[in-house]
């Protein structure tokens, strides 16, 4: 879709630099449309700059990489020296006895230690988890797998009410289509907050959101629900279930 250019204020011009190397993870758990949606939205960017500041490729530590839940073959790229951003995007059809693939966990410390950042959406924080380089600090993933990220990964700050969190060179975003919050965030941070803007309101992507907390019925924290809070969690829960429908009303 062409961008109006009356749809937005002019986006200031970056000086000609050397794109920045974005490599998308992908694996047979990974979600196809995540992937393809995370590299749209850096496309979106390089043609609203009117240059290519943004290299995304779709990578995989296997031969090919055949999605679960989509049944797709896609051609992908071997990872090849050091990216600027290493990208685990959300998974799909996986259970709490899923464990990222060791290959994948290997890629992610060899970016970290070599400099690059290294960031994820949604469940793509476990495999950053596996590769310990979240240890010690705060990140988050999908508000409904909160008790599992705690139990499995008990040395990570795991906070599920963010949407982003930034640690530098390290970057989580919470849920399935913070898939798209992640990437403005990255653009904002490496082209412009203008620029970040502008892309948002031609995807109707709303900025305004900053917590989870607002799509979870309840973040389920380690003993968070105890005596009078477990009574009023499931009062609520209850209430919500017998709540009329619109057509009954």
């Amino acid at each position: 879709m062409p961008m109006p250019a009356s749809a937005s204020p002019p986006i200031p011009a970056l000086r000609p630099s050397p794109a920045l190397r974005i490599a998308v993870l992908l694996n047979p758990s990974s979600s196809l449309a995540m992937a393809l949606l995370l590299r749209a939205v850096f496309e979106r960017g390089n043609r609203a700059l009117g240059q290519r500041r943004y290299a995304a490729e779709l990578v995989s530590t296997r031969a090919s990489a055949k999605l679960a839940a989509t049944d797709v073959a896609i051609n992908t790229r071997t990872p090849r020296g050091r990216y600027d951003y290493l990208i685990v995007t959300p998974y799909d059809a996986i259970d709490t006895d899923w464990r990222p693939d060791p290959d994948d966990v290997a890629l992610v410390r060899k970016q970290h230690r070599q400099g690059g950042i290294v960031a994820s959406a949604c469940l793509g924080a476990l495999t950053l988890a596996e590769a310990g380089v979240l240890d010690g600090i705060e990140a988050t993933t999908h508000w409904s797998w909160t008790a599992h990220a705690h139990s499995r990964y008990p040395a990570v700050a795991w906070d599920t009410r963010r949407i982003v969190c930034d640690q530098g060179r390290i970057i989580t975003a919470g849920g399935y289509l913070a898939t798209v919050d992640l990437a403005l965030h990255i653009i904002a941070a490496t082209s412009s907050r203008e620029l970040a803007r502008t892309l948002a309101r031609m995807m109707l992507a709303d900025s305004a959101r900053q917590h989870q907390s607002v799509y979870a019925l309840r973040l389920a924290q380690p003993a968070a629900a105890q005596g009078e809070l477990r009574e009023l969690d499931s009062w609520l829960e209850g209430r919500l279930r017998s709540a009329p429908t619109a057509a009954a009303m």
